[in-house]
């Protein structure tokens, strides 16, 4: 018996990752589980375990937060007029 596993990606066969924002945000509310009093009582660990295992909303999740980070203030330092600095 042959162990041999070939892996071939193609995105072609995908399409183009187009997709609406907040249906994709809606798809992530629902899809991240809430686990209370997780790892002590209080606190509400966020699982995205789900999310992992979905590569479409994945991708999807990932493009989002790469446009945030290209329209949105994100993480970056700041002047006092608001201009990044980078």
């Amino acid at each position: 018996m042959s162990h041999d596993f070939k892996f071939q990606l193609n995105w072609s066969s995908r399409g183009p990752l187009i997709f609406d924002k907040s249906r994709v945000l809606d798809e992530l509310k629902r899809t991240i589980r809430d686990v209370n009093n997780f790892p002590k009582a209080g606190i509400v660990f966020k699982d995205v375990t789900p999310v992992l295992l979905d590569s479409k909303l994945l991708a999807q999740a990932v493009q989002l937060m790469a446009e945030y980070d290209l329209e949105g203030p994100g993480m970056h330092t700041q002047d006092d007029q608001g201009r990044r600095l980078h």
